[in-house]
């Protein structure tokens, strides 16, 4: 099974992840609750649409920001061998 490199990386997979499950939970609560959630999925895609373009997108910088799917170790963590 081919997979894709860029995909790789865990934050990368969480960004995946949480755009399909928001897309999907928009979708579904636009067809069944109310119109209006319909603009989740179109956020969504914008947001997509903006990591292709540049890169980045605003989850990403949440994500790193609160080192979820990040290599780095927070600080408090790190064992000081005291």
């Amino acid at each position: 099974m081919a997979t894709c490199v860029a995909a790789s990386t865990p934050q990368t997979r969480i960004l995946f992840g949480m755009a399909g499950t928001f897309t999907l939970a928009g979708t579904i609560l636009g067809a069944f609750v109310n119109k209006r959630f319909l603009m989740l999925p179109v956020l969504v895609s914008a947001n997509q649409l903006l990591m292709a373009k540049r890169g980045w997108c605003p989850m990403s910088l949440l994500l790193t920001h609160l080192e979820i799917g990040t290599d780095r170790t927070p600080a408090a963590a790190v064992p000081t061998g005291d």
